[in-house]
């Protein structure tokens, strides 16, 4: 599978010491697919100056590793928490940026507690309960239902949307 998946980590994949265009040099002699032009484009979209990305924000570490992981026109893209600690913008962008440049030929997988985020996006959501999975819907399927995805997962680990007055009940 080596060169097929792209992985864009909440963490970060790139190395601190360098700075973006460094880190594309270093992509570019590892990953035959990866799109030099389109990663120095969205550097250039998400304003990132030419530092080392150790002196940088933690949004424009995120925007580096997204610039990464999608430069390397993978087949499959494996997102883990791509939302997490991103402001709006940078997430607006992020989805700018996804939705605008993919062929329609890539499988992406994306694990997120940001739903929100991705409800228009996706064709089918798979959600886990303990390891397990407890659904696997398309979202066509989902909306026939006339559900969303935060609905559908509040009925699958029972919340209680005022659950903590139930609680409050008790002490009185």
């Amino acid at each position: 599978m080596t060169g097929k998946i792209s992985y864009i980590s909440e963490a970060g994949t790139y190395f601190n010491d360098l700075t973006p265009k460094a880190y594309g040099d270093f992509l570019q002699d590892f990953f035959l697919s990866f799109d030099r032009p389109y990663f120095d484009m969205l550097l250039e979209f998400f304003h990132l100056e030419e530092r080392p990305v150790k002196k940088m924000s933690k949004g424009q570490r995120a925007k580096v590793e997204i610039a990464a992981g999608m430069a390397k026109r993978t087949p499959y893209i494996i997102m883990d928490e791509p939302f997490v600690g991103k402001d709006m913008f940078t997430r607006q962008d992020f989805m700018q940026a996804l939705s605008g440049t993919l062929s329609g030929e890539e499988t992406i997988f994306i694990t997120t507690h940001e739903i929100s985020e991705i409800e228009n996006f996706v064709d089918r959501v798979i959600i886990l309960k303990e390891n397990t999975i407890a659904v696997d819907i398309t979202m066509d399927d989902l909306r026939q239902e006339g559900k969303t995805i935060q609905e559908l997962m509040k009925d699958i680990i029972g919340y209680q949307e005022n659950g903590f007055y139930t609680y409050l009940d008790k002490i009185e």
